[in-house]
Formats: C-alpha cells, structure tokens, sequence
C-alpha cells in the first residue's frame, strides 16, 4: 500500500497534462501526510502503551527481587527485561524494536526504575522522509513489605554437639543473611535469638524476670499465667535449672553483624527443656514484655499494620525437662510476695503438653504468631510435636543432614520474605 500511495503521488507529480491534475497533486499531498501523521503516531500511541504495561510488570519482579536482597544491577537488568519480553507478545514485538533498556535502583526509597526506548517504524511518514519514530517510556516500582519480628529458637544441647552446633550456626546464619542482606540496610527485619537446653540464659534479663531470684538462668512458669504472655510481674519465671547454656538470648535486632557474633558462639551441652525455650521466644515478641527489652528490642504491638510475628521452633530430640514448684513434705514452697523456688524434672508427657498449650495459645488471636518448625535427625516423637506447632503442614521442616538443615532454614527465610512483599 505504501508503494501505491507513492507511486500515485510520484505520478500526479509529472502530471503536465493540465491546471486540475497540478493543483490536485499539490493538494493530496499535504493530506496524504496529515493522514498518514494520524495513522502513524496512532500506531506508536498504541505500542507506547503496550510498552509500559510490560515495563510494569517487570519494574515490578525487579523491585521484588531488590527487597529480597538483589542489590547487582546487571541482574535486576536480566530479570526485568526477561518479563517485558515476556509481556509483549510477538506481533506486539513485531511492531517495534527495543534500542535501549536500563534499569537503576534507589537504595534511599527502595525502588527500581525500568526505562526503555522502542523503534517503531512509519507506513505513511516514510513519504516525507521519517522512516521510524522512537517511543520511550518508564515505570518505577517498590515492593510494599511488611515489617517482621521473628524469634530463632535454638536447640544447643548436648546432643547437638560436633558438627551438628556447627551446622546449625551455618545455617542461622543463612537465614539472616538472607532477611537482612548485608549491602542493604533495613529497619523492617528484627532477629531475636533463644539458644535453649534445660533453661535459658536470660543474662541481664534473668533479675527482673525472676523477681530477684536468678542473675542468669531462667525456666519456665507452672500456675495460671504459664500459657499466657503476661508480664512477669504477675507470675515470676522459674530459676530451677542447675545448668544453662553459656550463650546468652539475644533480644530483637536489626544489627546482622550482632546476630552472626552471638550465632557464631552457639555451643551445645545439657538437657532438653524445649518448652521453655518456647515460652522465651514468646516473650521476646509480646508487647507486654516490652518493658524488659532495650530501646529498639522492644516488640510492636499485635495489631500493628503491616507486621508479622514469627517464630522458628528447631530441636534435634525430644522434650525431656520440665520444672514444677519443690516438693515437700510441708507442700509447696515460696510466698505469695516473693519469686516460689523450682525443682527440676524428667519425662517426656509434660513437656510436649507444656509445649502444646504454649503453641496453642501462640497461634490463636490476638497473637496470630506465625509458627515454623525444624526436626534436625529428631526422633519420632519431636517430629510429631513439630507438626503439632507449627502454623501449617508446609511450615515443618523434617532436616536428616547438614544439608538439609540449612535448606530448611533458607526456605523458612525465602518464604518469610514472600509474605512480606506485596503488590
């Protein structure tokens, strides 16, 4: 057809044979190009549009991939051009040619811009010489995260020694490596630690929890707040552990370099006390211990906007210790105004029920805490109590090796981050 039309104007042009053919020819002109300024520019409009629809889509998988820790700009250049592809479909592709594509990333705002420039060839322009004209567009996007609060409780007991405490520090490690990305800064991840074996070590913590009774160790509570997340000033924590483990929790922080100093000197020794550890690592995300954790430490609310709860139960044995008020022939021992002494115990019945009432009242409102939970070579029955806690079948993690241990923990980490980004 663009032939023809020049063909027809080229003959009108020699056209000598009288007045009308010459003033028609000087007159068709002027709106063949009109018409075909129309149609051409129309026709841009139309891919310009279909441009930006694809340049969303991929600002969109970069920015995504940029809150979860993708800071090269080679890669997020990849990826986004890969779903504008992917998005123009081949006649749209067909009707222009991408000559230039960049991608930058704003570390202030977290966002990506994706620009490009698209050749779109003329039909009707061509006769005055434009044989293409460029289309450039843009879109920027910014993954809306939530922020997190997530609790790592970790088994370092005696069975955990050897190369299983050295597994589990790699793959903590992981986890936080991928939460809080080294070259990226963030304020919406908080890390907690709760290293745990026949109690914790509460350090300086420990003193107001006990109500004066421990400077170090912790345990659990029995009575009516045990399954509950009040302040211990309404029921002191227990003290009745002879042995903690030497590595003391680590309240909430968005400092990695502080999370892989303390990960990194987890040792293993003791007995396995795991619903105690539950219970801490409840206290470390409920606003109403807030007043126990430092400055920046202290749990946001439940019912804060945009805020997830989280955390990950991981045990290689079964519950075995569990702490009850001494014994005596007299009854029980301690008075009503001060911290009652704890005697130390053994079975496995007690614990996983402690440990299922605590998880119970975890995952149900107003907590909605998110529950994952890892069996590293655990026998049977833990695995069973896993199950139990955990927040869903897919938050169980069932880890036989080193391997498998760190897989676990760096799904656990891809999956939170998952959650957290929305569209």
């Amino acid at each position: 057809m663009r032939m023809q039309l020049k063909a027809l104007v080229e003959r009108f042009a020699a056209d000598r044979s009288g007045t009308i053919g010459i003033v028609f020819a000087l007159a068709i002109l002027p709106i063949l190009m009109a018409t075909g300024a129309a149609v051409d520019y129309s026709n841009s409009a139309r891919v310009r549009s279909k441009l930006a629809d694809a340049l969303d889509s991929g600002a969109l998988a970069a920015a995504k991939a940029y809150a979860m820790g993708t800071t090269d700009e080679a890669e997020l250049t990849r990826l986004a051009r890969a779903y504008v592809d992917g998005n123009l479909s081949a006649s749209e592709q067909a009707l222009g040619t991408i000559t230039a594509f960049k991608v930058t990333a704003d570390a202030d705002q977290g966002a990506v811009r994706v620009a490009a420039t698209m050749v779109v060839p003329t039909y009707m322009l061509e006769l005055a010489g434009v044989d293409e004209l460029p289309v450039t567009e843009q879109a920027v996007a910014r993954a809306a995260s939530k922020n997190v609060e997530l609790v790592l409780m970790l088994d370092v007991t005696g069975s955990m020694g050897g190369s299983k405490i050295s597994n589990l520090r790699t793959a903590a490690e992981d986890l936080v490596d991928i939460l809080i990305p080294e070259k990226k800064k963030t304020d919406k991840v908080k890390i907690g630690v709760v290293p745990y074996s026949q109690g914790v070590n509460a350090g300086a913590y420990a003193k107001k929890a006990t109500k004066g009774k421990s400077d170090k160790c912790a345990t659990e509570r029995v009575g009516d707040k045990a399954y509950t997340d009040e302040l211990f000033d309404a029921e002191a924590i227990g003290t009745g552990s002879a042995f903690c483990p030497p590595n003391v929790i680590q309240p909430l922080t968005t400092n990695r370099n502080v999370l892989a100093t303390e990960i990194s000197k987890l040792d293993a020794g003791g007995m396995t006390a795991g619903q105690t550890g539950i219970a801490w690592s409840w206290y470390m995300l409920s606003p109403t211990w807030a007043s126990l954790w430092p400055g920046d430490s202290a749990p946001a609310a439940y019912d804060t906007k945009d805020l997830m709860k989280i955390v990950v139960l991981m045990t290689d044995g079964q519950f075995n210790t569990f702490y009850d008020l001494k014994k005596s022939k007299g009854g029980e021992s301690g008075g009503e105004e001060e911290a009652p002494d704890y005697a130390e115990y053994y079975d496995a019945a007690t614990p996983d029920d402690r440990a299922k009432s605590l998880c119970d009242a975890m995952k149900t409102a107003p907590h909605n805490i998110i529950i994952y939970t890892v069996g590293f070579q655990a026998p049977s029955g833990a695995k069973t109590l896993l199950k139990y806690c955990a927040s869903s079948s897919d938050n169980y993690f069932d880890a036989s090796s080193g391997t498998e241990l760190k897989s676990a923990f760096a799904a656990i980490a891809n999956d939170v981050q998952a959650l957290r980004l929305t569209e």
